[in-house]
């Protein structure tokens, strides 16, 4: 994703705690994001969890992913647990 601000852990927080809100919705949220960067960003995690595809997460972004999850963490494109 280069050309673009790379995501702060603020940011990718947000992100996995709103799973339940639209791309648009939670673009709003993130003044830094695009509507189509959370949706590309989404797309990655539920390649990421479900091994579809190995997506280009950032080192921080899997360091969050593998530490665990609290509160529970849900797929927005799936709503499984990640």
């Amino acid at each position: 994703m280069s050309g673009f601000p790379a995501w702060t852990e603020e940011e990718f927080e947000i992100l996995l705690t709103n799973s339940d809100l639209h791309d648009v919705e939670l673009a709003s949220k993130l003044s830094r994001r695009s509507t189509f960067a959370v949706r590309v960003l989404r797309d990655n995690l539920h390649y990421y969890h479900t091994g579809i595809e190995e997506p280009s997460l950032s080192e921080m972004m899997r360091h969050r992913l593998n530490k665990g999850s609290t509160p529970i963490i849900k797929c927005a494109r799936c709503g499984e647990e990640i």
